[in-house]
């Protein structure tokens, strides 16, 4: 099933967004949603917390965001890993691919300078 959306805050157009896995997770791939606008700067609190498919009478609650830092022109520049995420107290934890030790004190306002996943939980 293909769909396309458009963003209610920007009212910007997304890609086609494609459903072919099941439906208890989705995963937003930022880096396509805008072919314009390739700043994907965003504070984690701006991120919403719940998407709606009314369609399907399915609701999802954000669980992760990944941020990739550092981008080259070869294959193997592959950059720098940064997952976040939300525990079932609301608080946000940092997974540094280059830290030894989770940070489990990451706070919402925190902002993610190359936002590139997004992933959401059917409640």
């Amino acid at each position: 099933m293909e769909k396309t959306c458009f963003c209610p805050k920007c009212d910007e157009k997304y890609l086609n967004v494609k459903s072919n896995l099941n439906e208890n997770y989705i995963f937003i791939d930022w880096a396509s949603v805008s072919l314009t606008n390739t700043n994907r700067s965003v504070q984690l609190c701006q991120i919403p917390a719940n998407i709606a498919l009314t369609h399907k009478n399915l609701n999802y609650k954000v669980q992760g965001v990944m941020e990739i830092i550092g981008e080259g022109i070869l294959a193997s520049d592959v950059g720098h890993f940064i997952a976040y995420c939300k525990r079932p107290h609301e608080k946000w934890e940092i997974y540094d691919d280059l830290q030894d030790k989770v940070n489990t004190n990451c706070p919402p306002e925190k902002v993610l300078r190359g936002c590139a996943l997004l992933v959401y939980r059917c409640l």
